[in-house]
């Protein structure tokens, strides 16, 4: 395991991550000064420095010229003021806080708190006596780009000097600051805000109240205070006291340098990849080859829900994390895609787990794998799952995928699902009903283990779930019976044991949950295959299942877990998930069910009942469509999907006057579509008004006229108009 801090990601004391070096190159002696006061003139008389190609709205404006104006590299800048749509400066926006997120794939950006804070703290403190924001005063601009000094000494105006802050820094070298520098503020003649003092355009007079000349200014500060005489005249600390009482040129080099840094560390090329038109920018990640060991577990419960439980481990010399300052983090996102035989997705889900460690938990971590697991809904059916296991630290992603069929359960045999391995077992006591989770199965639940390891010290322990015909079915069944016995590699038998289950303990819908524990105590360390075999008592043929295991001696670390999100049945996602599910899988029967089973628990759910209706509406139960939307149309009598199901539906019982009044007032609601003016001529003919009919059908052909079926209605005679 390896602690990744991200690069470039500090900035001055508070390390935050900024952007690329563009120092520019000097010309000798006075050339060189009369650039550089030039360009700190330029940089910080006003916000910005590229010219805007083209207005901007007050919001946009308001965020590139004072909420980041101190922090935006020139690149970012000028990639900004040339974007065309509100759509590309969010995406901007987005992007900008994202490069400067020091722990990516984290719910928290520090740097985006820290900045927003130091914004807040500015306009608080430092605009309290000035007529603008305190974050665009000269003092806020260096607390917002540097952070907070390590010191701050405060010299009221006295008989001598004007009112005066001084501010001491520790410089992050790697933006090129130098360790140690000064910053003085002063009221320029005694009065306004405070604004930073430059020692060569100011000059150490400009601090006197009274009249005194250069040479004798620093005695005068120097009975104030020796650091403020000392910064009057260089900001630079290491450089001591001043030489024959001139201010040190390294000042003006010093301020070039803060405005520059800005632009170090920050890679721009997200801006100009959006200016280039490239919208839809991506993260890169790398792909391992690594096979994670997992468990893909499909199963059925009392209540006829098909669950699939996922269990994934990641060893320890895989769980890269990053290090911020004195915190240590891991990220990853998890994306799950369950697709049917012909590659349509039916079900998809993204999560997330973040770690936050200390020292001692980071070292524990280092021994032990990351289990990650997972339960959701499916429907019966073949399917293939993939999984991307992405670690956002280090953009690196693990592949999972794996065959499955959840045809579970048994209408007219004897039926077994896949063995799943335990690490061990828990009684949950009162478990919920309605709220299932992973590898929970009834009241039991198991501890994964997708490395199917053990210790002699450990029990194996083996769950199978065991079918015979549900009793509603009418089917005869005696009951089962199971054999099982564990074998060497070499074949050689090692245990063994049968188990009688008679019809009377399997459920209503015919699940039997079959649990078996064996001690390893007397298990040499290698690989072992269990094997069982299932029958039932009236005869017929064997149905067999096993699968391998290994004993190591020992240093087999237990998991720490991460995810466990389990499922709340009867929930409406879960209805809706299930509902879909069987749509795609041709069975609209068993979505409607689903829907109305949500629409019963959440009436007032408009989502439900659209779902609901438009199903309703796909199968030609109108008059039930118009029992769900009505109501809602009472509530949003102007609702666009509303006027739509309520419109084709009574077109299709026969109330043309009603569908005419509502594709009329969809119209006039969401604008002139082919659909709504062809469907308002088809339910105007109907009702008899054939010049309104005409208007519309005409109307339609304007938007498109491509649209024959239409130019055809048009055509013929009145009376064969349908």
């Amino acid at each position: 395991m390896s602690i990744d801090k991200p690069a470039a990601r500090e900035m001055y004391a508070m390390d935050i991550r900024i952007g690329k070096d563009h120092i520019r190159p000097t010309s000798p002696a006075g050339g060189a000064i009369a650039a550089l006061s030039l360009a700190v003139l330029l940089a910080f008389a006003s916000p910005g420095g590229a010219q805007e190609r083209e207005p901007l709205s007050s919001q946009w404006k308001k965020w590139i010229n004072e909420e980041v104006v101190h922090i935006i590299s020139t690149r970012e800048r000028e990639a900004f003021l040339q974007l065309e749509t509100d759509e590309q400066r969010e995406r901007f926006v987005e992007l900008f806080w994202e490069e400067r997120d020091p722990t990516p794939g984290t719910e928290l950006n520090e740097v985006r708190v820290e900045h927003q804070r130091r914004v807040e703290f500015a306009d608080r403190l430092f605009g309290y006596d000035s007529p603008r924001r305190g974050a665009l005063s000269d003092r806020g601009r260096y607390y917002i780009g540097l952070g907070p000094p390590r010191s701050q000494h405060s010299f009221p105006s006295g008989s001598s000097t004007y009112p005066m802050e001084l501010w001491f820094y520790e410089g992050d070298i790697t933006k090129k600051l130098p360790p140690y520098f000064y910053l003085l503020f002063y009221k320029r003649f005694g009065t306004g805000d405070y604004v930073l003092y430059d020692p060569i355009m100011d000059g150490p007079e400009a601090l006197m109240a009274t009249a005194s000349p250069t040479a004798s200014a620093y005695q005068v500060l120097l009975e104030v205070d020796a650091e403020l005489a000392r910064a009057a005249y260089n900001y630079l600390a290491s450089e001591g006291t001043p030489y024959r009482g001139r201010p040190s040129m390294s000042s003006l080099m010093l301020l070039d340098r803060i405005e520059r840094a800005k632009d170090i560390g920050v890679d721009a090329g997200y801006a100009e990849r959006l200016l280039a038109g490239e919208e839809q920018i991506t993260t890169e990640y790398t792909f391992s080859n690594v096979e994670l060991r997992k468990v893909v577990f499909p199963s059925l419960n009392e209540l006829d829900f098909n669950l699939i439980d996922v269990a994934i481990e990641l060893p320890p010399k895989r769980i890269d994390l990053g290090q911020y300052k004195d915190k240590i983090y891991g990220a990853f996102k998890i994306d799950v895609r369950l697709a049917d035989q012909q590659g349509s997705t039916v079900y998809s889900k993204t999560d997330n787990i973040e770690l936050e460690l200390n020292p001692k938990e980071f070292e524990t971590l280092k021994q032990h794998p990351l289990l990650y697991t997972l339960r959701f809904p499916s429907v019966p059916g073949s399917y293939n799952l993939s999984i991307n296991f992405k670690n956002e630290v280090t953009r690196t992603v693990f592949l999972v995928n794996e065959a499955l069929d959840v045809p579970l359960g048994s209408e007219d045999g004897l039926g077994a699902g896949p063995i799943l391995l335990s690490r061990g077992i828990d009684k949950l006591g009162a478990a919920s009903v309605d709220i299932v989770r992973p590898l929970q199965f009834a009241d039991v639940l198991l501890q994964a283990n997708p490395a199917r390891s053990y210790t002699p010290e450990e029990s194996l322990v083996l769950y199978c779930q065991l079918f015979t015909p549900p009793a509603k079915s009418g089917a005869q069944s005696g009951g089962v019976k199971v054999a099982f016995s564990i074998a060497s590699r070499e074949g050689d038998e090692i245990a063994n044991g049968t188990q009688q289950i008679p019809r009377e303990q399997f459920s209503d819908n015919g699940l039997f949950h079959f649990f078996m524990r064996w001690p390893l105590k007397d298990f040499m360390p290698g690989r072992y295959t269990v094997l069982l075999q299932v029958s039932s008592l009236a005869g017929g043929p064997v149905l067999l299942r096993n699968t391998d295991f290994d004993v190591f001696a020992s240093g087999v670390p237990s998991p720490i877990e991460a995810g466990g999100k389990g499922v709340e049945l009867f929930s409406l996602n879960t209805l809706l998930d299930l509902s879909g599910m069987w749509r795609l899988r041709g069975h609209p029967e068993a979505a409607e069910g689903l829907l109305r089973a949500a629409v019963f628990r959440n009436p007032s759910n408009e989502e439900c009942g659209l779902a609901l209706a438009e199903l309703l509406s796909e199968t030609g139960k109108h008059e039930d469509v118009l029992a769900i939307v009505e109501p809602l149309l009472i509530e949003k009598p102007n609702d666009p999907v509303l006027l739509r199901f309520a419109g084709i539906s009574y077109f299709n019982v026969g109330d043309y006057g009603m569908a005419v009044k509502l594709f009329q007032r969809l119209v006039a609601q969401a604008g002139e579509s082919t659909f709504a003016l062809n469907m308002l001529g088809s339910a105007s003919q109907r009702a008899g008004d054939t010049d309104a009919a005409i208007a519309a059908w005409r109307r339609s052909l304007e938007i498109d006229p491509e649209q024959e079926e239409i130019k055809r209605l048009l055509e013929k005679p009145e009376g064969d108009r349908p």
